[in-house]
């Protein structure tokens, strides 16, 4: 059987056909390259979100072993993966765990793919700031614990024998100050657990979506 190969796909295998770059890490090894089912290697490339010129990287990692890819059997393999990689469902889940989108879908699935993928982002960022904001807080509570010993500690000095008068005034304006910066620090605590409640509420909804 004779398949007919569009346009676009020629332009795309002549030039994946071209001289061999320098490349990184090989994609396949010998074994799979030697024993390559480009149908298989192309859905689990599709189903990843990985774009069409990856093909290119499996060409470089076979070229020493003598193997061409199956340029026509790659790409109908990658067509059914990356239908599998753009739903709904699996486009909030990619933009939840905060990773990236290639722009490999077809335009009867990208819209949907996206809304529910900007979505996923929304969410990871807010989860991202909510443990940034949760972290803050608990660095805050820790530092105003140590600050109140130290109050306290300063206080039990000044009431102890021996003291000049200098020594007593230094160790007042020490504790004065030190007042001071715990109830500001206890303001800018109050406002992160303002904010960290803010975002959590907005977590909420989108997570009913």
């Amino acid at each position: 059987m004779i398949l007919s190969v569009s346009p676009w796909r020629k332009l795309f295998a002549v030039a994946l056909l071209g001289p061999v770059l320098i490349s990184g890490c090989a994609t396949l090894s010998k074994d799979e390259c030697l024993h390559a089912q480009w149908y298989t290697i192309g859905f689990e490339d599709g189903a990843a979100g990985r774009k069409a010129s990856y093909l290119g990287e499996h060409r470089e990692s076979c070229a020493e072993y003598g193997v061409a890819p199956d340029f026509e059997t790659y790409m109908s393999g990658r067509d059914a993966g990356i239908e599998s990689y753009c739903t709904e469902h699996n486009g909030r889940a990619i933009g939840e765990a905060g990773s990236q989108y290639h722009g490999v879908c077809p335009p009867h699935l990208e819209p949907g793919f996206l809304a529910s993928f900007q979505l996923g982002q929304s969410i990871y960022q807010l989860t991202k700031e909510i443990k940034q904001i949760e972290q803050e807080i608990e660095k805050g509570e820790t530092e105003l614990l140590d600050t109140r010993d130290l109050i306290e500690e300063k206080e039990r000095k000044l009431v102890g024998e021996n003291l000049t008068r200098d020594h007593r005034q230094k160790l007042l304006n020490e504790i004065k100050a030190m007042e001071r910066n715990y109830g500001k620090s206890q303001s800018d605590l109050s406002r992160l657990k303002y904010r960290l409640g803010e975002l959590d509420q907005s977590l909420r909804e989108l997570e009913q979506y």
